[in-house]
């Protein structure tokens, strides 16, 4: 149970204790939060989603689940035009909004992860103006892989964050897989999740197992380019 509901806000402050594992790794052994926040942090985030909020329904479109809304909802965003069907259906909290990169206790970076569904991702640069207000000063598209690069551990991930084609096309893959997510009911769109996840197991199990990095490239462009295909499939 949380003691505040900030708690589960972007900028919200964790006390965590963790333990060192026998496997030389460290274990959680608990999380705490007293509700406090990071006002730089949480005042950007609050910038975003408002931002967000005005523009959809400046453009008259309704925030929150609608079965109905099955086709693109295009906006322009500053200087960037974005399908955002699947934000307003499942990411309209804000709590798939992280924060990139604080430049400085002026201007903050928050990233659209993959679970906003912005097609493509976006990243809103954020500054607190002189009578101390957050406001978002630009927005781009993301152009990096779908994941974290900093992070990538398997030869797969390596190998994407390596090659500027590659990249590109694991990029494609994920943007048509989550416009397909946002033009589906919810049912639907669950059923399409779970098929994601075995999908992906047998696609880095394969492409893992290469034995040279040009077996492993082929690997991944043909699990790609299909996937990429059959996303945009459904959404035909």
């Amino acid at each position: 149970m949380f003691s505040d509901e900030t708690c589960e806000e972007l900028g919200a402050i964790w006390t965590v204790q963790t333990k060192q594992s026998p496997r030389a790794t460290e274990e959680l052994v608990s999380a705490k939060c007293d509700g406090g926040l990071d006002a730089t942090v949480h005042g950007a985030w609050l910038a975003v989603r408002e931002f967000l909020r005005v523009a959809a329904e400046s453009a008259g479109y309704k925030i929150g689940f609608d079965p109905n809304r099955r086709g693109p909802v295009r906006l322009r965003l500053g200087q960037v035009e974005n399908d955002i069907s699947g934000y307003l259906n499942f990411g309209f909290s804000g709590m798939c909004l992280e924060m990139k990169k604080q430049v400085d206790q002026r201007t903050v970076l928050i990233h659209g992860s993959a679970e906003c569904y912005f097609m493509p991702l976006l990243d809103f640069t954020v500054e607190r103006d002189a009578s101390s207000e957050w406001r978002v000063t630009s927005v781009a598209e993301v152009t990096e892989p779908s994941f974290d690069c900093t992070i990538a551990k398997s030869p797969t991930e390596i190998l994407i964050c390596d090659s500027n084609s590659l990249a590109a096309l694991d990029k494609a893959m994920a943007l048509a897989y989550f416009r397909a997510l946002g033009r589906l009911s919810k049912q639907e769109a669950d059923r399409l999740r779970r098929e994601q996840l075995v999908w992906h197991g047998q696609y880095v199990r394969e492409c893992d197992a290469a034995t040279s990095d040009a077996l492993r490239k082929t690997c991944v462009t043909r699990y790609l380019t299909v996937r990429t295909q059959q996303m945009n499939a459904l959404q035909n």
